[in-house]
């Protein structure tokens, strides 16, 4: 089994477009079911990618609904809406 070879989107920017929503990639997204129930969009084919949910509409009312500030720091936006993802029931 070779290593872990990262996808081309894996760094990819995280962009808020006119304040309402995130687009994140992530690998450890959760079910169709849990995505579906907070309105949060696949969009993993727009960018070309084999699985939709590798790329994520996250809506900013839902990152301030669960308790996160807003942030220009693209590192910490990352484990944010990471901590986010994981937490969704």
């Amino acid at each position: 089994m070779k290593g872990h070879k990262p996808h081309s989107l894996e760094y990819f920017p995280i962009s808020i477009h006119s304040g309402n929503y995130f687009i994140h990639y992530t690998c450890n997204s959760p079910s169709d079911g849990v995505l579906d129930k907070h309105d949060i969009g696949k969009k993993g084919n727009d960018f070309g990618c084999i699985n939709s949910n590798e790329v994520l509409k996250i809506l900013f009312e839902l990152y301030t609904k669960k308790g996160f500030s807003k942030t220009s720091n693209k590192e910490v936006l990352t484990i944010n809406l990471e901590k986010l993802l994981r937490d969704l029931k």
